[in-house]
C-alpha cells in the first residue's frame, strides 16, 4: 500500500502463518472444551474480543454479524474500527452446532 507520499514499500514478513496441516494437529491435541473457540478463530479470523461479544442474535441466516466486542471485561456496542464491523458469510449447520455448543 502506498504511503502518504505515494511511495510503495516492500514489507518483509517475519510472521509464520498457520498452515492447514498444522491447524489439524492443533485440533487433535486441544481439549474438547476449547475446540469450538479454535475453530471459530481460525475459520473466521475473528479476534478474541469479537468472539467474546457474540450472542445467539449475532448468528443467523448463514452469517455471523460482528457488531460488538467485550474487552477487559467491558462490553462495547460498537467495534473499534469500521473495518471490524462486518458480516461473515458461510456459517453452515455444522458451524452453527459448534457455536451452539460453545454457548451452553
Amino acid at each position: 500500500m502506498p504511503d502518504k507520499n505515494g511511495n510503495i514499500r516492500e514489507i518483509q514478513s517475519t510472521i509464520d502463518t498457520l498452515r492447514y496441516d498444522e491447524y489439524t494437529v492443533y485440533l487433535t491435541h486441544i481439549d474438547a472444551w476449547y475446540r469450538p473457540i479454535l475453530e471459530l478463530w481460525v475459520l473466521t479470523g475473528m479476534i478474541p474480543s469479537e468472539m467474546a461479544g457474540l450472542t445467539r442474535h449475532h448468528i443467523k441466516n448463514g452469517f455471523i454479524y460482528v457488531r460488538r466486542t467485550i474487552s477487559k471485561g467491558i462490553e462495547k456496542e460498537s467495534c473499534r474500527t469500521e473495518n471490524r464491523r462486518r458480516d461473515i458469510i458461510g456459517v453452515d449447520k455444522k458451524s452453527s452446532c459448534f457455536l451452539d455448543g460453545a454457548r451452553e
